[in-house]
């Protein structure tokens, strides 16, 4: 939620009361404050019942900052008591905070058990807000309150499928650096590449953490599967839901929690309400930002095309329909909006991925090669890493702006080196959508004991820039388990899978299709020093001579997601 967009924004009312840190008690005892808004209509001694919209946020109910309170007030000011809490241990509210406890859930529960006893609450609540707020709505909706009426849920990085930690901290046993330190995390003022996260042990840099530095440094330090993270609120495949919702996300953020969760709620719903009345909405831009794209969106680098979306009245419509019975159209919403990159347009869908879209191999083959046939003959293309010289960060799906843009940037510089593998189709001369989740297959062997590989899917244009599309990590020791780690033999061969995660991309004729494949993308992620032990606790590392096998026995390819016939009117 951007303030500057939503101050500028038609309202129908104006707040009349804001009741200022109002204690909500919690089953364990625990008091959270809650500031509420009330509209103008609100003149009566006692205040004729309105649908309530609540808002929990860690980040301070009363930072003009943050999303929270901008949104409070506008949504106050269009007719709804708005209610924004500071979420356990932050702000007012009493308890101890613990970033993504799963305690978020009953707290939300026992906060909707309140707004429903008092005189200003139409017994209707919805709940809003990107990113953190969007996790706590999705940890509350596993819970079914029967008052929780209607959710809008964007930018949620809740769900956990067993390889990526709930909310990004750890990607297949790679630490997000530059989310732990860079988003949530923040450092006090911005540093240089070459600051604080370029020093060993990396541990040192939750010393200078803006907030939540004992929280900052576990995620730095904890990148297998122990007990720390049993806490997490992360949501699986066995919650059951009940409540209409709009999920949103960007694919320049972490687009595949948000596709799950569409989906769980629209298979797991109890009710035929529920399952009914899931609706996804996928923008082009970065984390948070689908409310400020403009007729001329631009992504880092990338022009994207006119990519605005009737954020503020998708949101009026969804909560006037659910929560005030005014009949505004929004049921009759296409079950999946998503943002055609390249072709810069909007598609409907009923489903995600969209129907009849066909997985197709794309093999890496010798001098760099990439396309639909396997090569018969066996190769090898080795490269060195050295974790004093990583390959460099170049924007990405990355929630941490401090550290550097995310987004789309041309990444030639990147290729240049040569610690990068790159592999190219020829000239496209029909295009190729490539819409759902993307994966590489590889087969890798190195002369260390552990390293990292990294992936990264490029659209390569015909005057040579190459913008990065999506990407994705593994750190070999834990190929096999977050939780249990296994180093490797050196010299031996092993097929490996990275999840790139998803995407819709038009890749046009006369552009290329390009696979990058590395052992680094820092600081992103942080470096693997080739050891077996973390980076966290230990400055020594070795370089690693490392491999990727194509062709013959070792097929090692890309694996697209691809809509038929999209090249048909191109």
């Amino acid at each position: 939620m951007h303030s500057d967009r939503a101050s500028t924004l038609p309202t129908r009312n104006a707040i009349e009361r804001v009741l200022r840190d109002v204690p909500v008690p919690t089953r364990d005892g625990i008091v959270l404050a809650t500031d509420v808004y009330l509209p103008r209509t609100e003149l009566a001694a006692k205040p004729a019942a309105k649908p309530v919209i609540l808002i929990r946020t860690p980040y301070g109910k009363t930072d003009p900052t943050e999303q929270a309170l901008p949104l409070a007030k506008w949504l106050a000011a269009n007719g709804f008591a708005v209610a924004v809490q500071d979420l356990r241990g932050t702000g007012n509210s009493t308890g101890t905070f613990k970033a993504y406890s799963s305690i978020e859930g009953p707290d939300g529960y026992d906060t909707l058990d309140w707004l429903v006893a008092q005189p200003w609450c139409n017994g209707r609540i919805g709940t809003v807000g990107c990113s953190y707020h969007g996790e706590v709505q999705d940890m509350l909706a596993a819970l079914r309150h029967p008052n929780h009426s209607a959710a809008f849920i964007e930018g949620a990085y809740t769900f956990n499928d067993g390889t990526m930690r709930a909310f990004s901290f750890v990607r297949n046993g790679a630490v997000e650096l530059a989310y732990a330190v860079g988003g949530d995390g923040a450092l006090l003022g911005t540093l240089p590449l070459g600051g604080i996260r370029a020093k060993l042990p990396c541990e040192r840099a939750s010393y200078y953490a803006k907030r939540w530095p004992d929280m900052v440094h576990a995620w730095l330090t904890r990148d297998s599967m122990d007990d720390y993270w049993s806490d997490d609120g992360g949501l699986g495949e066995d919650e059951r839901f009940d409540v209409p919702a709009i999920h949103m996300n960007e694919w320049y953020s972490v687009p595949f929690s948000s596709i799950r969760m569409f989906e769980l709620y629209r298979t797991r719903g109890v009710s035929e309400r529920a399952r009914a009345h899931q609706y996804l909405i996928m923008s082009p831009v970065t984390h948070c930002r689908t409310s400020v794209a403009t007729e001329q969106t631009r992504v880092g680098e990338r022009d994207l095309g006119d990519a605005r979306f009737d954020y503020f009245g998708t949101m009026l419509r969804w909560f006037d329909y659910w929560l005030a019975d005014i009949d505004t159209g929004i049921a009759s919403l296409p079950k999946v909006q998503a943002y055609l990159m390249g072709r810069n347009t909007w598609q409907s869908f009923d489903s995600w991925p969209p129907p009849g879209t066909q997985y197709r191999d794309y093999f890496l083959g010798a001098g760099g090669m990439l396309g639909e046939q396997r090569a018969a003959t066996a190769s090898v293309d080795s490269f060195i890493y050295d974790p004093a010289n990583p390959a460099p960060s170049c924007g990405g799906p990355v929630n941490g702006g401090l550290v550097f843009q995310p987004g789309a940037f041309d990444q030639r510089s990147v290729e240049q080196r040569d610690d990068v593998l790159v592999y190219s189709t020829p000239v496209l001369e029909h295009a190729v959508q490539v819409s759902g989740r993307v994966e590489a297959v590889l087969y890798v062997s190195s002369s260390a004991c552990d390293t990292d590989f990294t992936a990264k899917l490029v659209d390569v244009y015909p005057d040579g820039r190459a913008f990065n599309v999506l990407e994705g990590i593994l750190r070999m020791r834990y190929r096999r388990s977050l939780s249990q780690p296994s180093t490797m033999h050196p010299g031996e061969v092993y097929e490996i899978k990275l999840d790139l995660d998803s995407t819709s991309n038009w890749f046009a004729p006369g552009h290329r299709i390009r696979l990058e494949v590395s052992s680094s993308n820092f600081p992103r992620f942080d470096r693997n020093l080739n050891t077996g032990v973390s980076g966290a606790w230990s400055a020594e590392s070795v370089t690693a001579h490392n491999q990727v096998h194509v062709g013959g026995a070792c097929p090692s390819r890309l694996i697209l997601p691809v809509v038929p016939d999209a090249g048909a009117s191109s």
